[in-house]
């Protein structure tokens, strides 16, 4: 079948090969009579063609392989170029945070001397306060002597006027046993 289709066209094709050659010609376009005649020949030969097309082919394969090469090659600079990029931005973020941390602990630093000037202070408010107290006692104390004394010599001068311990306790307003011990301090006999 394919044989006598072959031979069909070939017939058709020596037929129309003629025919568009002399219009080729009488048209005014006699630069495009080799090129029609070369394809043509292609077409009565076409094993010649198939062999073109697969040297072709071929080359066309070899740059497209070099192509992609080249592709692959652009993109693995891209990606070594990101990647170290990305290193660059990651040692600066690194000495940033150094740098953070370093901040952080000045300042953390400078809180633990604040902390430590204020409990100093606190620690010398505190002494304060206890010498303070201490004054004071010792003011309690020479008030409570002052006044044992004052006590002492108001009943001495009342025994001296003649009253009696009751008559001493009502007009002192003090306690009777406060009044018989102190007049037994001092020798006083009960009357």
């Amino acid at each position: 079948m394919y044989t006598q289709f072959h031979n069909k066209y070939y017939k058709f094709s020596k037929v129309l090969d003629g025919f568009i050659l002399i219009l080729i010609t009488l048209n005014g376009f006699p630069s495009f009579a080799p090129i029609y005649q070369e394809i043509a020949d292609f077409v009565k030969n076409p094993e010649e063609l198939i062999g073109m097309l697969s040297e072709e082919l071929y080359i066309m394969d070899k740059n497209m392989e070099r192509l992609m090469v080249s592709e692959l090659k652009e993109e693995a600079e891209q990606a070594k170029s990101e990647l170290e990029m990305a290193k660059a931005e990651l040692q600066e973020a690194r000495a940033e945070k150094a740098k953070a941390a370093a901040e952080l602990n000045d300042i953390i630093a400078e809180r633990n001397n604040i902390v430590a000037e204020r409990d100093n202070v606190i620690a010398e408010r505190d002494n304060v306060i206890a010498e303070r107290d201490n004054v004071i006692a010792e003011r309690d104390n020479v008030i409570a002597e002052r006044d044992k004394t004052t006590a002492e010599r108001n009943i001495f001068k009342l025994k001296c006027q003649g009253k009696t311990p009751e008559m001493i306790s009502g007009e002192l307003h003090l306690s009777i046993e406060y009044v018989n011990s102190v007049l037994a301090e001092l020798e006083f006999p009960n009357r």
